[in-house]
C-alpha cells in the first residue's frame, strides 16, 4: 500500500500526464490544414426563372455560387456572357442580356407560354451547363368570392399609435383529380394626403397614390402558399390578409410636430390567385423555412433546386386576377 505522501505524489503525476495529453489533443484539433489538402468545390451556375401564360416579358437570372474555401471575400454577381435557350421541344429562342436589369429577356410575343406546355431551359457559360424543365398548369383557377372589412389596430404594439387596417379574404374551388399548389396575393392602391411645410412654415398638402400589399396570417398552415392536401375538389380560402394605412400623417414644422388627417381613399384592390407547379411551391416553401432557420435550435433548411448541373429553380404558374373597385 502507498503511503499518503507517496499516494498524493502519484496522483499529482497522473493528473499532470492527463492534462498534458489533453493539451496535445486540443492542439491537434486546431492545427491549420494546408490549402492543398482542403476539398475542392467549383463554382456552379445559379439559375432562376418563373414563367406564365400571362407574361409579357420572359426573364431568366443567371449568376454563380460561391465556391467553398475561397479564402477571399467572394461576391457572386450576374453573369452577362451566358447562352440562355428556352425551348418547348419543337422550337426555341435565345434570350438576350439586359444590362440595365442584369437578367436575360425575350418578349413573350416572340415565344408565347401556353397552358399545359412543357418547357426546357438550358444555360451554358464556358464549360458549364445547367438545365431545368417545367410544365405550366393547364388552367387558372378563378376566385369565386371575397370579403372586405376594416379594423382598428395597433401597428407597432399595444402602446403604439392606432391606425386602420383593411382586411381581405377570398375563396376558390380547387380542381379535382390531381395535386394542386397555390399562391395567394392581394394589393391595394390607396390615395392619401401627404403634408409638408414651405419656407415660411405654412402647412402644404398633396394627394398621392401608393400601392400596398396585403400580408397573410400564417394560421392553420394557410399562409401565402397552400396545397390541396385533404381538400381535393373542395372550396379553399385564404388566411386573413391585412394592409395597414395611416389615419393621420405627421410633419415636422418650426413649431413642432403637426398631425393632420390623411383622408385615405381606396382606388382599387387587386386579388390574384396563382396555380403553380410543384417546383414553384417547393422552392418558395424552402425559402420560408430558410428564413425561419435563424433559430439556433432549428435544423438547417436547404433551398430547393430543380436545376441539373447547377443550382436554382425554373418553375411556372397560371394566374387569375380580379380587380375590385369600391
Amino acid at each position: 500500500m502507498l503511503k499518503p505522501s507517496r499516494a498524493a505524489g502519484f496522483l499529482y503525476k497522473f493528473f499532470l500526464v492527463v492534462a498534458w495529453a489533453g493539451c496535445v489533443s486540443c492542439d491537434s484539433l486546431i492545427t491549420t490544414v494546408p490549402q492543398s489538402q482542403l476539398p475542392g468545390a467549383a463554382s456552379k451556375l445559379v439559375v432562376q426563372s418563373f414563367i406564365a401564360p400571362q407574361d409579357t416579358l420572359l426573364r431568366v437570372w443567371v449568376s454563380e455560387s460561391a465556391p467553398y474555401f475561397t479564402g477571399t471575400d467572394y461576391v457572386a454577381g450576374s453573369l452577362s456572357n451566358a447562352r440562355v435557350i428556352l425551348s418547348d421541344g419543337s422550337r426555341q429562342v435565345r434570350l438576350q442580356y439586359d444590362t440595365s436589369n442584369l437578367h436575360y429577356t425575350v418578349k413573350a410575343q416572340e415565344f408565347p407560354i401556353l397552358e399545359g406546355g412543357t418547357y426546357f431551359l438550358t444555360v451554358t457559360e464556358g464549360d458549364r451547363t445547367a438545365e431545368a424543365t417545367t410544365t405550366v398548369p393547364r388552367a387558372a383557377v378563378p376566385i369565386t368570392s371575397y370579403q372586405l372589412d376594416t379594423m382598428y389596430t395597433n401597428i407597432y404594439g399595444p402602446y403604439s399609435r392606432h391606425d386602420t387596417a383593411l382586411i381581405i379574404r377570398y375563396t376558390w374551388k380547387d380542381l379535382p383529380g390531381a395535386p394542386d399548389f397555390y399562391r395567394t396575393s392581394a394589393s391595394v392602391m390607396l390615395q392619401t394626403t401627404l403634408f409638408e411645410t414651405d419656407e415660411q412654415g405654412e402647412l402644404l398638402e398633396h394627394r398621392v397614390s401608393n400601392l400596398s400589399r396585403f400580408h397573410w396570417d400564417n394560421t392553420f398552415s394557410r399562409g401565402e402558399f397552400q396545397q390541396d392536401t385533404h381538400q381535393d375538389g373542395q372550396e379553399m380560402t385564404t388566411s386573413r390578409g391585412k394592409a395597414v394605412f395611416h389615419i393621420v400623417n405627421s410633419v415636422l414644422t418650426p413649431n413642432g410636430i403637426v398631425y393632420a388627417k390623411a383622408n385615405n381613399r381606396v382606388e382599387r384592390i387587386r386579388l390574384e390567385l396563382l396555380r403553380t407547379d410543384e417546383n414553384y411551391y417547393r422552392y418558395h416553401q424552402s425559402i420560408e423555412r430558410r428564413a425561419d432557420s435563424d433559430n439556433p435550435f432549428a435544423e438547417p433548411a436547404p433551398v430547393f433546386s430543380n436545376v441539373t448541373g447547377g443550382l436554382g429553380v425554373f418553375a411556372s404558374f397560371n394566374s387569375f386576377s380580379l380587380l375590385v373597385k369600391p
